[in-house]
């Protein structure tokens, strides 16, 4: 018998179920996934939570845990929606990483700074206005705690994000075929 109230175990079954068929189900639309995580009703932010919490961090370089969190959906287009995942994966990094660079918060504002780059370097609609390393150490000025984030981590970052960017499975796929075609 479980020590909880039957509604949360039910509730907690529920979140743990909606979780596990969004990893695992492959033909879901990736964006309607990111739509639904990011947005503000009680259950889709456990949703959210029971999805970023079933991911383990820990040692794995920031770019990379990122990059494994957002290869299961597309990040929406509304910046509440993308706060919220972010934050939330700001904490998941810290709790996994506890000697990581920065606070909770930090990793938040960065992880914000880092899909802002993305679509700087990567988006041909913001090509005119691409972010330099400068605009992006700027960007991040005082983000860890008041302190600077040390450059040449920054740098790290920028040049990742320049050589590797944050795809989907699917965009790839998709981008084969119509260079193949």
């Amino acid at each position: 018998m479980s020590k909880y109230p039957p509604q949360l175990t039910r509730n907690r079954e529920q979140v743990k179920g909606i979780v596990d068929f969004l990893l695992t189900s492959t033909s879901l639309d990736k964006t309607k996934i990111g739509e639904y995580l990011g947005d503000d009703a009680e259950l889709n932010k456990k949703v959210l939570y029971g999805y970023v919490d079933s991911f383990n961090f820990d040692g794995v370089p920031y770019v990379d845990s990122l990059k494994r969190l957002l290869a299961g959906f597309r990040l929406p287009g509304e910046g509440q929606k993308v706060d919220r995942i972010m934050e939330k994966f700001g904490e998941k990094y810290c709790l996994d990483n506890r000697d990581a660079f920065g606070s909770a918060e930090c990793i938040y504002l960065l992880s914000y700074a880092t899909m802002m780059l993305q679509t700087s370097i990567h988006n041909p609609q913001a090509s005119k206005s691409r972010m330099t390393i400068d605009d992006f150490v700027k960007m991040t000025k005082g983000l860890n705690a008041g302190k600077d984030l040390d450059r040449e981590f920054l740098q790290l970052i920028y040049e990742t994000v320049e050589k590797e960017p944050f795809t989907l499975t699917e965009d790839e796929e998709a981008k084969l075929k119509l260079e193949g075609a």
